[in-house]
């Protein structure tokens, strides 16, 4: 699990990224350079790929074929939830390493399952520029990331486990 952990880390907060949106001039604005965005910044697809490598490289995927390689999020889910600013505005997005229920419910609460993918999801939850939750319909965080190599795309450019255009 610190693999996966150590993946979601570097992409979710990318500060240790040499190659930020500032030194792209290609890239359509730099506002995520600002002070007050000290979260996410867009890096560029090879440095992506470089940190995916090295997660994928770990896991020893040739040997250990249930390891995670990926969790899938249904987008429109992600976009209403967003959306939604009945609760206040959602500033950030806080993604939180879990066990299954289905794991748990088999008699493993509190086991370490490494990487395996019918152990561990992630549950979303947002939260405001107070630091407080914004919970979705009031009472739910959200979840049921589809664990890839298990749910993976079987077609397109995510269909591979790098980066690709």
């Amino acid at each position: 699990m610190n693999g996966v952990l150590l993946i979601a880390i570097s992409i979710t907060s990318c500060k240790d990224s040499v190659q930020h949106t500032a030194s792209n001039p290609a890239s359509p604005n730099n506002t995520y350079d600002l002070p007050d965005r000290p979260f996410s910044k867009p890096i560029l697809i090879d440095s992506a790929n470089r940190m995916i490598q090295s997660y994928l490289t770990s896991i020893h995927p040739d040997v250990n074929n249930d390891a995670i390689k990926s969790l899938i999020f249904d987008a429109d889910l992600l976009r209403e939830y967003l959306n939604d600013s009945s609760q206040g505005k959602i500033r950030h997005m806080k993604f939180l390493f879990a066990h299954r229920l289905s794991y748990i419910n088999d008699g493993h609460f509190g086991q370490r399952p490494d990487s395996n993918s019918n152990a561990l999801t992630m549950v979303l939850i947002g939260y405001g520029a107070n630091g407080n939750y914004i919970y979705y319909n009031n009472s739910y965080a959200l979840d049921f990331c589809q664990p890839c190599p298990r749910e993976c795309p079987d077609f397109g450019t995510a269909s591979g486990d790098l980066l690709s255009q």
